[in-house]
């Protein structure tokens, strides 16, 4: 098993419902590859198994009955005997139906509706796992944002599914597709080969389409990242302006002429414009993980103020 399966998680179509989406997800040892046949169901003790128990007590007293009438000892016999061997035949089609796993029936049911890393050929898994951890530090960061106001979580949690599964589908058809453009009688690979190079063309034009989507979206993670940092900064920036304030206090009581009361002034201004500099470039980094999102080219991102006497970085 190479790296990118073991890593690979399965990818279900979003418009499952959320309960059979879970469902699946956490049971991924019953799904089937959609390249395999659907799973056969669980055999249960059939019902057309208890519609035959009338029919058969029917005729064991229609010979009973029989037997009695002609005294044949024959008879007599065969009907003890039937009726020693009915407890055992009723009890095995009375027996409580054996019920099928609930995600074992989901997997069954929904085959086709879930990958899993055995569909794709190893570019494909490699391209899809890259999508995945993308998809993941995206949420990750996102949920660090949440409670900002500045990002909305919930809208990852529909967005992102969606980007998997399309990439996951367009993948599933590149190695079809591929796997096609390869079998190839070797007598004819001469007078196709003008097509077969078409084939294969056209297979790696979509995965490099692909391989672009998910350099995007790589890009949308690292964009949101980048926001969640700066907003580290910003919060133990607050902090820190919220301390400075006892460290002031202390300079004013001791203050005993202008010369201190202008540093005092220093001290705030210099703590403006660093929060200042770091809200900026909060925004700068939301805005372009918003147009990566979006399939737009970002903006050069603001610099921000050079400024040797930065709280952060006293001298």
């Amino acid at each position: 098993m190479t790296s990118s399966e073991r890593r690979l998680r399965p990818v279900i179509d979003p418009d499952l419902a959320a309960e059979e989406r879970d469902l699946l997800a956490a049971h991924p040892g019953v799904l089937v590859p959609a390249t395999a046949p659907a799973p056969a169901p669980t055999r249960d003790a059939q019902p057309s198994d208890r519609r035959r128990i009338p029919i058969v007590l029917g005729l064991l007293a229609a010979l009973v009955g029989i037997a009695v009438l002609t005294r044949s000892p024959v008879l007599i016999l065969g009907c003890l005997l039937l009726l020693a061997m009915a407890p055992a035949g009723l009890s095995g089609a009375l027996r409580p139906a054996a019920r099928e796993h609930p995600a074992a029936r989901a997997a069954r049911l929904r085959h086709g509706r879930y990958l899993l890393a055995a569909d794709f050929d190893e570019p494909c898994r490699a391209l899809l796992a890259r999508a995945q951890q993308a998809a993941d530090d995206a949420t990750a960061s996102t949920e660090e944002l949440a409670d900002t106001g500045r990002i909305e979580a919930r809208e990852n949690t529909v967005v992102l599914p969606r980007q998997l599964w399309d990439i996951a589908t367009t993948l599933r058809s590149i190695t079809d597709l591929g796997d096609r453009a390869r079998i190839v009688d070797p007598a004819l690979a001469e007078e196709v080969a003008d097509l077969l190079a078409e084939r294969r063309a056209a297979v790696e034009t979509a995965r490099g389409a692909i391989e672009a989507r998910v350099a995007a979206l790589e890009r949308y993670a690292a964009g949101i990242a980048a926001a969640a940092r700066h907003q580290r900064r910003l919060d133990e920036l607050r902090r820190l302006l919220h301390e400075q304030e006892d460290y002031r206090d202390l300079l004013a009581a001791t203050a005993a002429d202008e010369h201190a009361a202008a540093d005092i002034d220093r001290l705030a201004e210099r703590a403006g414009l660093a929060e200042e500099d770091l809200a900026a470039a909060l925004q700068a980094a939301l805005r372009e993980a918003d147009l990566l999102s979006s399939g737009s080219s970002p903006p050069d991102p603001p610099q921000a103020t050079e400024n040797p006497e930065d709280p952060e970085n006293p001298a």
